[in-house]
């Protein structure tokens, strides 16, 4: 008699800005609890979440990165520009990721990995699978308007998030047979007295996010676990360092509170 199939796991980490350091949360414990991840899908904060742990195989280092960093030293990132095309250049961010992936290509990474971005020209969702993992992910969190979108060969690139913020059909397409969809979609309503053009920018994007996932999510009728932090609906992207700890915490929480299920799909 031939051994049992191991079934393979398919995490997908969806974009949500700052309340993506949850993922850094999901990914502490299904390490922790030694919970297989084989295939790895991200949308724009996810994206980059994603990208870490399949260079580098763990997520701690990033979390000391994360929990070290002040808001002081996160604002030199922000290279303001004429809005013409965007309000932030986009380049030094563009040099941090290069760092922090290493300058690795998607051809060196532990664990199979595609990251999901959207092509402005042709209107449809780019799966990217090869080349410069730094710049992958940074056409996948570039958020409209706020940055420039990334030329990649023929297509000009912008947020995954626009097109599919929780890729759960990515990872079922990299082979998954269970899929675990960190949705990072905001619900409900949100606080907003006299907001800037960024908040009305990224509370714009965050409802159309929300209804996108509706509609990715509905098509599965099984083998899929949908792990949804409860965090505030802050908007302002700096006072969201002020949470990092709460929103790793939180990640922590859910994924914790999903090991039962997962382990019943895994049969042990």
């Amino acid at each position: 008699m031939s051994a049992k199939k191991q079934k393979k796991i398919g995490l997908a980490l969806g974009s949500g800005g700052t309340r993506g350091f949850a993922h850094i949360g999901v990914l502490k414990v299904l390490i922790s609890k030694k919970i297989p991840i084989d295939f790895l899908a991200g949308s724009s904060a996810g994206a980059i979440m994603a990208a870490y742990f399949a260079v580098h195989g763990e997520i701690e280092s990033l979390e000391d990165l994360v929990l070290k960093m002040r808001k002081i030293e996160f604002a030199p990132f922000i290279d303001f520009i004429s809005p013409k095309k965007a309000l932030i250049r986009g380049r030094k961010i563009q040099k941090f990721l290069d760092d922090l992936f290493i300058h690795s290509n998607f051809s060196q990474v532990k664990t199979p990995l595609r990251i999901v971005a959207t092509d402005l020209r042709k209107g449809q969702e780019v799966i990217l699978t090869k080349g410069n993992i730094a710049k992958a992910v940074l056409a996948s969190s570039t958020l409209p308007g706020v940055f420039p979108p990334v030329s990649l060969g023929k297509e000009l690139l912008v947020d995954g998030g626009v097109v599919n913020p929780t890729p759960v059909d990515v990872a079922r397409k990299m082979g998954a047979d269970i899929i675990l969809g960190v949705d990072l979609t905001m619900k409900g309503k949100v606080s907003l007295k006299d907001p800037n053009i960024v908040e009305v920018l990224i509370r714009s994007f965050d409802v159309l996010r929300s209804e996108s996932t509706k509609l990715t999510v509905g098509k599965f009728d099984k083998n899929l676990i949908v792990i949804k932090p409860r965090i505030s609906g802050e908007l302002n992207l700096l006072d969201c360092f002020n949470q990092r700890v709460e929103i790793i915490k939180e990640g922590e929480r859910v994924a914790k509170k999903a090991l039962p299920k997962i382990r019943e799909l895994l049969g042990y």
